[in-house]
């Protein structure tokens, strides 16, 4: 035991996974990662605005992100909400899950009607009356 015949001898390299083996790895050796769209809090203490990214789920709340699709500032009377719908279609078409807010953000800015097929938006609703009514 003491003199390096055991089983565990002190000359024994354990060899530990790298911090960069998380993750499942595809056979042609790219990352598989599940892609959230979420909201990233910028702004002064008290004063938050966010940004709207597509980050990796295990990324931190403010860490490191994707791609930014647009922002959101809450504080402002009414709410501004700013967002790339060609940009946020592509991300959830490949997979992407937008956070609850984010969805509710999707919903305002129609890209999430224009991603599930319905029409809930006043203007599709307003095109679908006048394309009746003629």
């Amino acid at each position: 035991p003491g003199d390096g015949t055991g089983p565990i001898s002190r000359h024994t390299v354990w060899r530990r996974r790298s911090h960069r083996a998380r993750g499942r790895i595809s056979v042609r050796g790219e990352r598989i990662v599940a892609v959230r769209l979420r909201l990233m809090r910028r702004g002064k203490k008290k004063q938050p605005t966010y940004r709207v990214v597509a980050a990796e789920g295990r990324s931190a709340r403010d860490g490191r992100f994707i791609e930014s699709i647009g922002y959101y500032d809450p504080r402002s009377e009414p709410s501004v909400v700013s967002i790339d719908n060609d940009k946020a279609l592509k991300w959830l078409r490949n997979g992407a899950k937008p956070s609850e807010r984010v969805e509710k953000l999707l919903k305002i800015s129609g890209a999430w009607d224009e991603f599930t097929g319905s029409a809930t938006r006043l203007e599709d609703l307003d095109t679908a009356t006048e394309g009746a009514s003629t």
